[in-house]
């Protein structure tokens, strides 16, 4: 009996994922007020889309970092993660959870001078619980900021305490 039961909200659950493009988000964020058929509501085409300006910005405060170094003593890479401040407009397109945040790890390699990024999400109990974010392009589109981290790195890594 167990089983058909699992099986069953199994099998609802799938169907309520096929269906999730059809969820009328406006009628969900307004407790079914407004809709997508309302008047003066409607659907934005993809280069309307591409125009719309969120309000993401990188904070460029750091609440973790690392470095690691061989056992010459030569810097290997610095790990930064800038934390990424959300406008409520943009926080569906990141799908952060209630416990996470958002950040951009920016990654300094010493060895190449190359450096690395990826928008990912934070545990706000577990620091090392840090997961990549999907659809890295939709959302680095929506970081106004986002290319400073780049500049950032640059001065951040030269302040660890452990590197020469």
């Amino acid at each position: 009996m167990k089983k058909l039961i699992l099986g069953i909200f199994l099998s609802l659950g799938f169907i309520s994922i096929s269906y999730a493009e059809e969820l009328d988000l406006i009628s969900l964020a307004t407790h079914g007020k407004l809709n997508e058929n309302s008047l003066g509501v409607r659907v934005l085409n993809d280069e309307e889309m591409r125009k719309v300006v969120g309000g993401a910005y990188l904070s460029g405060r750091i609440p973790k970092d690392y470095g690691i170094v061989s056992n010459f003593g030569q810097n290997i890479y610095y790990t930064a993660y800038y934390e990424v401040e959300l406008d409520a407009r943009d926080s569906p397109y990141f799908n952060l959870g209630s416990n996470y945040y958002a950040a951009v790890a920016t990654t300094y390699d010493f060895r190449t001078n190359r450096i690395t990024t990826e928008v990912v999400k934070i545990n706000n109990n577990n620091s090392s619980d840090v997961k990549t974010i999907n659809f890295q392009n939709n959302v680095i589109s929506k970081i106004k900021n986002f290319n400073q981290v780049r500049d950032w790195i640059k001065s951040d890594k030269s302040n660890i305490k452990y590197f020469r």
